[in-house]
């Protein structure tokens, strides 16, 4: 129902094309690359973990942007890829080191 819901709103406005749904993460994989789309909508059920499909995503559409929903529509998220690059000055391993652990990469 709240697929359905966002849905009919987005076909309402300007400058937004849905071109499809999907129920299944194959099948969601499988429209992004059909339609060759820029955003996905996604249901998150356990908000605001990202569900195992946006790796799958990332990983074959890396410019794609997925909208994340809670089950109850009371909140919405915006996820993409990012790539972060940054000179690592001394070039050692203890900076590596310090630039995972600023991205809470490793403890």
């Amino acid at each position: 129902m709240l697929c359905d819901t966002l849905s009919d709103l987005l076909r309402r406005q300007e400058g937004i094309e849905v071109v499809g749904q999907a129920a299944r993460p194959l099948d969601v994989l499988v429209a992004v690359e059909k339609a060759r789309a820029n955003v996905v909508l996604l249901t998150f059920p356990q908000f605001p973990e990202l569900p195992g499909l946006c790796s799958h995503l990332f990983a074959e559409f890396p410019e794609v942007v997925v909208v994340g929903i809670s089950p109850d529509g009371q909140y919405a998220c915006t996820c993409r890829q990012e790539v972060r690059v940054k000179r690592l000055e001394s070039g050692g391993l203890g900076e590596l080191l310090a630039e995972l652990r600023s991205l809470e990469v490793v403890p």
